[in-house]
């Protein structure tokens, strides 16, 4: 999901990793995150 940093740029956009490389620019900074995630679900009552 890419959400855009002006005031007047509309709805956030949803796009795929192979959008990537148009959305950087040279000096940007790419962190990934490759920690595991464990497969959990909270489930709450209202």
């Amino acid at each position: 999901m890419v959400v855009r940093r002006s005031a007047s740029a509309g709805d956030p956009e949803h796009l795929r990793v192979h959008d990537l490389p148009d959305l950087l620019s040279p000096r940007d900074l790419l962190v990934v995150n490759d920690t595991p995630v464990l497969p959990t679900r909270f489930e709450g009552v209202v």
